[in-house]
């Protein structure tokens, strides 16, 4: 069994050389949308968190505090699968559901400099913003060291993604207006029983995706709430 991901091109042409042979089984994380260009042959298993599901809780998020009004920037990380499925789709839902209007977008490579820098750049024309839009971890943290160098960390709100130590953190000082915590260790769980079935000759009882669940939390949240939801997510691993 071959645990690998997909986000750039060439993984995909990895994967498709792995995908055609017998072993190893190939599981994609951190994907949960299989590609239609495989046809029937596809990977043994698609784990991960959705990132359209958890994009579009925090954009709707978004939505509820603006009131559907305003400007707003996006903070890509690299030009791929992740970026689209985490900031493509939060644009277009945008665009189909409210009068917001993105005004600057940049791709910072998933770095946390580089998102520093974006978001001083994008701020030199743009400082009326309701909200930046980061697709990771990292980028948040970028965007929101250089809005407190700015003076403006309580003007404009910026997410997380994922819901990290680090995130929860930023959550409760109030540094982060929202992030979506990944329940995380049911990710390894579905791997491990998918591997045992398979094992046991029970592999038509694998399914080809799993979709592990996601919370939506808030500024405000108090931390006996953070920590119960957190031990949950890493009821195994921590």
């Amino acid at each position: 069994y071959l645990i690998f991901t997909l986000d750039v091109k060439k993984h995909s042409k990895i994967i498709e050389v792995l995908i055609n042979k017998v072993k190893p089984k190939v599981i994609l994380q951190n994907i949960t949308t299989p590609l239609k260009k495989w046809g029937d042959i596809q990977p043994f298993l698609y784990v991960g968190f959705d990132h359209k599901i958890g994009s579009l809780k925090i954009a709707n998020h978004f939505i509820s505090k603006t009131g559907k009004k305003g400007n707003y920037a996006v903070l890509y990380g690299t030009q791929g699968y992740v970026s689209k499925m985490r900031g493509d789709s939060v644009i277009r839902h945008f665009n189909q559901k409210t009068d917001l209007k993105m005004v600057a977008s940049y791709y910072t490579d998933f770095n946390k400099q580089k998102a520093y820098n974006a978001t001083l750049d994008l701020l030199k024309e743009n400082k009326d913003l309701k909200f930046i839009y980061a697709c990771s971890t990292d980028i948040a943290h970028g965007a929101i060291e250089a809005l407190k160098e700015l003076g403006l960390k309580d003007k404009i709100l910026v997410n997380g993604w994922g819901g990290g130590g680090s995130e929860l953190k930023a959550i409760l000082k109030g540094d982060m207006d929202t992030t979506v915590i990944r329940i995380n260790d049911d990710n390894g769980v579905a791997m491990a029983e998918a591997i045992k079935l398979d094992l046991e000759g029970k592999k038509k009882s694998v399914p080809l995706i799993y979709s592990g669940d996601m919370r939506l939390i808030e500024k405000g949240i108090s931390k006996s709430k953070i920590d119960h939801i957190r031990k949950k997510a890493f009821r195994y691993s921590d």
